[in-house]
């Protein structure tokens, strides 16, 4: 039976993988949220802009013009910021893939070399089994 030496180390790493994976999927989740806020600020500001057409709620409407486009900018540095996070848990990601892959390929090649390994004694077994058997009928 094929034990590999490193499994618990894998095991490490697949679980260290799986934390990575989740705090990537939270911080694009986190940066979505922020990209929609946008989106809805710019809907509202042009409804804002249709709106004030209306000369009793034109000077309302500047007001909230001027409000929005400054949580709009406000709102572009969040995203900038979550933007970095989300390359930042993406470059984390990517590496612990990475030493995960290596340790499952380094898996891979040492069960090939067991199942070759055991082929040749189970091939010199058969050998020897019919060197005897040989033997014996030429006897």
């Amino acid at each position: 039976m094929f034990n590999f030496r490193f499994e618990t180390l894998l095991k490490i790493r697949k679980t260290h993988e799986d934390k990575a994976k989740q705090f990537y999927a939270e911080r694009l989740k986190t940066h979505q949220d922020e990209l929609n806020f946008k989106m809805n600020l710019e809907l509202q500001l042009k409804k804002c802009y249709s709106e004030r057409t209306q000369l009793d709620r034109f000077f309302l409407s500047e007001e909230r013009i001027l409000f929005l486009k400054q949580a709009l900018v406000k709102q572009n540095e969040r995203i900038a910021y979550s933007q970095g996070r989300l390359n930042e848990a993406l470059a984390q990601f990517l590496e612990v893939k990475k030493k995960k892959e290596i340790l499952e390929k380094l898996k891979e090649k040492d069960a090939m070399k067991f199942k070759r390994d055991k082929n040749k004694k189970e091939l010199k077994h058969l050998d020897y089994i019919y060197m005897i058997s040989h033997k014996k009928s030429e006897l």
